[in-house]
């Protein structure tokens, strides 16, 4: 099968916000966080170089997601 790894990690930071306006703001501030914190390096160590970021926010029922 040769040397072609597929494993794949996955990173998800969760934000709680204060009203639904916040969001999308709390969306990026989950995912700066995800890179400054270089969440992603100890799934790099093991090899895995194909890593999806997610960024969560919640308010109440409401939810948004956002990729990088």
């Amino acid at each position: 099968m040769g040397d072609c790894d597929h494993r794949m990690g996955i990173v998800i930071e969760l934000k709680y916000s204060k009203d639904e306006k916040s969001l999308d703001s709390n969306c990026r501030e989950a995912l700066n966080q995800i890179t400054e914190k270089q969440y992603e390096q100890a799934l790099q160590k093991e090899g895995i170089h194909t890593i999806l970021k997610y960024g969560i926010a919640f308010w109440l029922k409401k939810c948004r997601v956002m990729t990088a």
